[in-house]
Formats: structure tokens, sequence, C-alpha cells
């Protein structure tokens, strides 16, 4: 027998109400859920199978159990977690934090509306639009931002987060991680290990961390002369390295010329390319730099 009920919360008198579904005899029905909440700060907890959960007004917890569940927020600054089932979420207006488990849960918010929050347990996840953060929770590795301006946060695994238009911070920890900022001026921290950045296009600021980080250009445009990329902690003693070997020297020849780098004057480098523009970085401290060692041409 399959058993459809559903719940409405009340607010009287302004007082908090607070649902909490436990459990349902007899045990052989199967119980379709929904569930609404009330004006103050509900949580509610769906059953296992496919359910319908609505926190409305309040800063409401909602977690979905098992089942493909479609959960609603509503305004207020809510937790939305659909456990297992691919899980269709939408928070509202309000700071909203959503956790999933897996990367095809459907995450819906409209633009701007908060500032919003996924925590991620499943690998090479992209954030929604009108989505702002991510954290990578437990041992997953990759992640993407969108077109907004994005604060991607990683762990000890070995990261790739790639942000995408916007000003974006990457933050990583203990691994050799890969961040990639794209467009926009992003602030990229590597942290512990051996790290890969590229800010792409804008005046980004790295912060390498300890071990040997490699700083990678791939155009003149990544760091130019009116917009010129910081990297704030270089540290040739760890194995830091300035990778231009991807940038053609010399447009006027055909093929991928070696790069020349030109000055190294109170920490700005600056290197000429042969009939384009010139690429320029700065080095903050101005570090001591061995430009045949350094510098991968």
């Amino acid at each position: 027998m399959t058993y459809y009920a559903a719940w409405y919360g009340t607010n009287s008198n302004e007082d908090l109400y607070s649902f909490v579904l436990t459990s349902f005899e007899p045990p052989d029905f199967d119980y379709y859920l929904s569930i609404y909440g009330a004006g103050g700060n509900d949580t509610i907890y769906g059953g296992t199978l496919d359910d319908s959960l609505y926190g409305q007004d309040g800063n409401d917890t909602i977690l979905g159990d098992s089942g493909d569940d479609h959960i609603e927020g509503g305004i207020g600054n809510d937790i939305l977690d659909g456990q297992e089932g691919r899980d269709t979420m939408k928070g509202g207006a309000g700071d909203d934090s959503y956790y999933i488990n897996q990367a095809n849960e459907y995450l819906t918010e409209n633009a701007n509306s908060g500032t919003d929050k996924v925590y991620t347990s499943a690998n090479n996840f992209t954030l929604p639009a009108n989505f702002e953060w991510l954290f990578l929770e437990g041992t997953v590795s990759s992640g993407t931002g969108n077109n907004l301006s994005n604060t991607l946060l990683g762990n000890n695994s070995a990261n790739t987060f790639v942000g995408l238009d916007g000003d974006d911070t990457i933050v990583t920890n203990g691994g050799n991680d890969i961040l990639v900022g794209n467009k926009g001026i992003d602030t990229l921290n590597g942290g512990d290990g051996n790290d890969v950045f590229n800010g792409g296009s804008g005046a980004d600021t790295y912060f390498g961390g300890s071990g040997a980080d490699d700083f990678g250009y791939f155009s003149v445009s990544d760091s130019p002369v009116g917009g010129m990329d910081k990297i704030t902690d270089f540290n040739r003693t760890q194995g830091d390295r300035i990778n231009l070997s991807p940038i053609d020297a010399d447009l006027t020849l055909p093929g991928d010329q070696a790069f020349t780098v030109g000055t190294y004057v109170n920490g700005i480098l600056t290197g000429d390319v042969i009939g384009g523009a010139d690429i320029k970085i700065q080095l903050v401290g101005a570090p001591a730099l061995n430009l045949s060692i350094d510098i991968l041409l």
C-alpha cells in the first residue's frame, strides 16, 4: 500500500515552532510525505521515499533522507541536505547552505537572493548559476565555479579548482594542487604542496605557500603591463618557478619561439614579445632571482 501524507506547521503568538518527523506505523506502508514548515526556525526530516519538504519562512534545516526529494527552504538562512537520492533543492531568499553527495543533484537559486554555499562530497562538481561558495568535503578533489565572483575552498587532497568569470578566491590546503582563475581579478592561495597556478586574464594575486610552486603564463594578456599579476611569496630555495614557456616570444616567426626575459628591477619582472605586447609580473619583496633557473622560457 502507498500512503500520502501532508503536514503543516503552525506558528501561533510568534512562538518558535519546530517540526521533527520521527517514525510511522504500520511499517509495511510506503509513505510519500509533503511537509510544510511554519514561520519559525523549523527542522524537517523526510522519509525513505520521494518527499516534498518546504521550510517556508525562518532559518530552517531540512534533511531529505533517502529518495529523490524536492526541498525548498523559502525565506531565511536555510540548511538543505537531500542526503541519499537525486534531489532537487531550492533555497529561496537568504544565505543558504546546501550539502550534496552526488554531482547530479539539481540546485537552483534566484539571482541576488543572498550568499549561497555548497558543501560537496561529490567529485567534479560545478557550481550552478547564482551560487557563490563551494567547499570540497572529505577526500573529493575537484570543483568548478560559475560566472559570479566565487570563493572555492579545498581540502587536504590534491585539488583541481577552475574559476570562470568573476573575481574569484581559490584556497587549497595540503595537496599538490592546480588552481586556475580564468577571467577576473583572482586571488589564488595554494597552501602547502607543489602547486600549479594560472590566473588567466586580470591582475591576479598568488600565495604559493610552502612547496615548489609553478606560476604559469599562457599569454601576455595573463599579466600585461597595465594589469600585472602579483606573486606574494616567491621562494627560489623551495623550488618556485615562473613558467613563461607556453608564450610565443616572437609573433613575426612561425612556430613557438622561446621567451627572453627583459629586466628584473625592484621586484618587477618584464618580458618582451617581438611583434606584440610585453608581459610584466610583480614579485613582492623583490626576492633574488636567477633568471636562467627560476624562469622557465
